[in-house]
């Protein structure tokens, strides 16, 4: 005996799967930048230093003198000379006024105007002290800076992007197929009957 068999075959589909991975490219060029440094201005100013010595004073006492202070001291010296004279001749009147008190003002005066002056020793080249005058004036340094800011300027490079999409490419690699094979059976219409 003969079982009646239906007998079904079947090949799945099969898909291909292609992948193309995205492509990012980047490229960033650096920022263009510059930078200027002004100079500073820098000023001085300055008084030189200064020093006066006036030897006037020394010198006039070695007897270096101008014409005018000659004259000066001519005139000066002549003045108190006359006043000297004036003041002795006034006190040998009043000496000889009194020659009635039993002095001897006549021996006294001649004696006293027959001798000079009393003569000194010494060094007259050395002048007096304070007669150098010694002035300095140190002067003086200002210094002024004045700095000055840089000038900076960026320019900023934008990036270069260059972007592939992926993509994914589908194909059936295997179409699928169904096949039914029907043993020891016969059509009958839309029913079955098992055949001889």
């Amino acid at each position: 005996m003969q079982i009646p068999q239906i007998r079904i075959d079947s090949t799945p589909g099969k898909l291909g799967l292609t992948i193309l991975q995205p492509q990012v490219s980047m490229e960033q060029r650096p920022a263009d930048l510059h930078i200027e440094q002004p100079e500073a201005i820098l000023t001085i100013d300055k008084k030189a230093a200064t020093l006066t010595i006036d030897q006037t004073e020394a010198r006039a006492y070695e007897g270096m003198k101008t014409r005018e202070r000659f004259i000066d001291d001519y005139v000066r010296k002549g003045r108190q000379e006359w006043l000297k004279g004036i003041a002795r001749r006034v006190q040998e009147a009043d000496q000889l006024g009194a020659i009635q008190n039993n002095g001897k003002p006549i021996q006294a005066i001649a004696k006293r105007n027959s001798e000079g002056p009393q003569k000194e020793f010494g060094l007259g080249w050395i002048p007096p002290a304070n007669s150098v005058k010694i002035n300095y004036d140190p002067g003086y340094v200002k210094t002024n800076v004045e700095t000055r800011d840089p000038i900076i300027e960026v320019n900023q490079n934008k990036p270069i992007i260059d972007y592939t999409p992926g993509k994914v490419i589908t194909d059936l690699v295997q179409y699928p197929s169904l096949e039914i094979h029907f043993e020891n059976l016969k059509s009958n219409g839309v029913n079955y009957q098992q055949s001889n």
